[in-house]
Parts: C-alpha cells; sequence; structure tokens
C-alpha cells in the first residue's frame, strides 16, 4: 500500500465517524488521530492558506458571523485581565501621550488606529482601567460608535452613564445643558470606540459640543478606528495617533494555549505543542485571529473531512 492510499484510508476513518464524533475544540486538537492527520500535505496547504490575508478575513467571518455583524458589535469598558497578552507598551505609549496633551489642551484627541482584529479595543480598554486606578480623571467614560455616529446618542450615552436619571432626553440642548451640570469643574475621560464615520462635518459637530462640556483643561478623548484617514480627521496634532504593533509568534501561542487548555491549566501533549506554535506563526500576530484560532481549526478539519469525502 502506497503513501496516498495510506493516506486515504486514514481521512476515509476520519469521515467515517466524524458525523459521531462530537467533540470538544480541546478534544478535537488533543486526539491522537488527528495529530497523523496534522502530518497530511492537504493541512500543511491549509495552513499556507491562512497567511493569505483574505483568507484572514474569512476566519475572523467565523468568529463574528456576517461582515456587517462585525461592524456593528457592541463593546463595553470590562476587560478582562487573562486575556491582555503583550500590550504594556502600547498601553504606555497611549497613556504617556494623552499624559503629555492633557497638560496642554481643554480637548486632546488620542487615535488608536490599525486593521481589524489587532487589539485596539483591547489597548483602549486597558488604558482606560489605568487612567482610573491612578485617577486622572474624575469621571470615565465608554461609548461604542460603530456605524452610527450621532453627537446626540453619544453625548446622550454619556450623560445616562454619568446619570441614569437623567438619560433619555430627546434635545440636544438639553443633554448639553445636563452634562455642563454634571462636570462642572471637572475633566473627563471618553473612550469612542469602533469609529468608522469619515464626515468631517460630523466630527467637527461633536468636538463642538464636547468643548461645551467642559471648560477645564485636561479632558481627553480616545478613538479606536480601523482607518487611518479617520485617525488622522480626529487627532489633537500630527503624531498623536498610535498603531499598536502586531504580537510574536510566543504570544499568540500563549493565547491559543490558554484557549484551548481553558481556565484548569490542562497540560497539553509535546506534540500539541509543536503543532499549534507553528499555528501560531499563522495567526500574522493578530490576537483576535489567535483567540479564534481553536475553532477556526476544528472548522478547517471538518472541512478537511468534507473535501476528502467528495
Amino acid at each position: 500500500m502506497d503513501i496516498e492510499q495510506k493516506q486515504a484510508e486514514l481521512i476515509n476513518h476520519f469521515v467515517n465517524q466524524a458525523s459521531t464524533l462530537k467533540a470538544s475544540a480541546f478534544g478535537l486538537l488533543l486526539s491522537k488521530p488527528l495529530l497523523i492527520l496534522l502530518s497530511l500535505p492537504s493541512l500543511k496547504f491549509f495552513l499556507q492558506r491562512t497567511e493569505n490575508s483574505l483568507y484572514l478575513d474569512v476566519l475572523r467571518l467565523f468568529a463574528h458571523g456576517t461582515w456587517t455583524d462585525y461592524k456593528n458589535r457592541e463593546t463595553d469598558s470590562f476587560l478582562d485581565s487573562s486575556e491582555v497578552v503583550g500590550r504594556e507598551d502600547d498601553v504606555s505609549i497611549v497613556t504617556d501621550r494623552l499624559a503629555t496633551l492633557m497638560k496642554q489642551h481643554v480637548l486632546s484627541v488620542v487615535p488608536i488606529v490599525g486593521m481589524a482584529g489587532l487589539g485596539k479595543t483591547t489597548v483602549a480598554k486597558k488604558v482606560c482601567e489605568v487612567v482610573r486606578e491612578r485617577k486622572h480623571f474624575d469621571v470615565t467614560l465608554w461609548v461604542c460608535v460603530s456605524n452610527d455616529f450621532s453627537k446626540r446618542r453619544i453625548l446622550d450615552e454619556m450623560l445616562q452613564k454619568i446619570d441614569k436619571s437623567t438619560g433619555g432626553l430627546t434635545n440636544l440642548d438639553a443633554i448639553i445643558e445636563k452634562l455642563q451640570e454634571k462636570l462642572k469643574n471637572k475633566t473627563f475621560f471618553l473612550v469612542l470606540d469602533d469609529v468608522w464615520n469619515e464626515d468631517h462635518g460630523k466630527w467637527d459637530g461633536l468636538k463642538e459640543q464636547l468643548l461645551k462640556i467642559s471648560s477645564e483643561k485636561g479632558n481627553v478623548v480616545v478613538v479606536t478606528t480601523r482607518i487611518t484617514e479617520i485617525a488622522t480627521m480626529m487627532e489633537t496634532s500630527r503624531g498623536s495617533q498610535h498603531k499598536p504593533r502586531g504580537l510574536s509568534d510566543d504570544e499568540c501561542w500563549s493565547i491559543i494555549k490558554q484557549k484551548v487548555s481553558g481556565d484548569g491549566g490542562a497540560t497539553l501533549a509535546a506534540d500539541f505543542e509543536s503543532i499549534g506554535k507553528e499555528i501560531a506563526k499563522k495567526c500574522g500576530g493578530l490576537p483576535l485571529l489567535a483567540k479564534e484560532k481553536p475553532r477556526s481549526l476544528k472548522e478547517a478539519m471538518e472541512w478537511l473531512f468534507e473535501a476528502y469525502a467528495d
């Protein structure tokens, strides 16, 4: 029996079992027969495909449903510190930058810009956590903007997070008046997460209202966006924006290992470590991709089963 026949026999064995094997991603990744399958040329071809930027987008769709769903996702300021890997330098750069700017301006804007999955929101959450701990500002606020860049909505969300009992106002002047009352002689730190608006007029309109809220020097807005032109439009001065670095292969492996082994810290087989580190190299430094790789790899295996079954 030649090698190709042995491979076909092995794959047929997997195909026959796939319908009954309802394994978790953890069980699938650690199963010994899979370790054999991982050595096949077909999987090497799959791993090579992950280097293609279009295929990275496909993997993101696995994680987030449709592209529209991803663009309309909701975020908040809650941070699970156990998921933060390799972001110390980025957080330090952003906090140092805003500390310098807030001494010079009533309102400073520091954009965090980069491609999808790079970890912009995670960096913003960590910065938010740091400024809270250090008590740099009287009030810290988080608004997920996404597609709806409405100054009334953004300002109303700010007001609701300061005082829930005064939220829900429909009149913009009334919202501004309440914010002025709540933030009198105070400074605020605001995160505008996932900004897609490229309309300079809309941004100028919001900025004008933010400047009305507090006349105290030292208010800061941190913006996250994928689009460099938006970051340039919104930043206080040239060079205010920051692009987080991609993670190292070891950092991506750390995320994958944590996702697969779970909170229990299960010991992983040496064979899996070797394979996992190879997979980490294909993440392109994107933490989102590293977080979703275990699930995506499981689906890739199912794809392999179906492909060979046909």
